[in-house]
């Protein structure tokens, strides 16, 4: 029985250190490293880890490591010229767009996002 409780009691500890939630990136500050994400209706600004893990996933879902620079190029259209109606807001045309990101102590240490471009063989 005491084990039982010691395991459902770090199970519940872990989940709080770090969760995962799907978002849409509105704003990208490259300077302070910052991602300003809607989660459902509100808004919530995030700073992005030295060591952030990129997975790249595609359309029939196999995923990859990718690199932060992957993620980076499409964070600058989230606000930019191109970030859609609105000044990028919801993540625009081409804007930031969709992701799945992990988040520790207020602190983004992976995200998963969806791979563009053709299929190479």
């Amino acid at each position: 029985m005491r084990k039982l409780f010691l395991a459902t009691a770090s199970v519940f500890l872990m989940a709080g250190l770090a969760y995962a939630v799907d978002v849409i990136v509105i704003r990208y500050n490259a300077e302070t490293k910052e991602v300003t994400v809607k989660e459902g209706d509100k808004e919530a600004t995030y700073k992005i880890a030295e060591n952030v893990k990129v997975i790249l996933k595609d359309k029939e879902g196999n995923t990859k490591e990718g690199t932060f620079a992957d993620w980076e190029r499409r964070l600058k259209f989230a606000g930019g010229k191109f970030g859609g109606k609105g000044g990028g807001k919801g993540g625009g045309r081409f804007g930031g767009g969709k992701a799945d990101i992990t988040v520790k102590d207020g602190v983004i240490t992976e995200v998963t996002i969806t791979a563009f471009g053709r299929k190479k063989n």
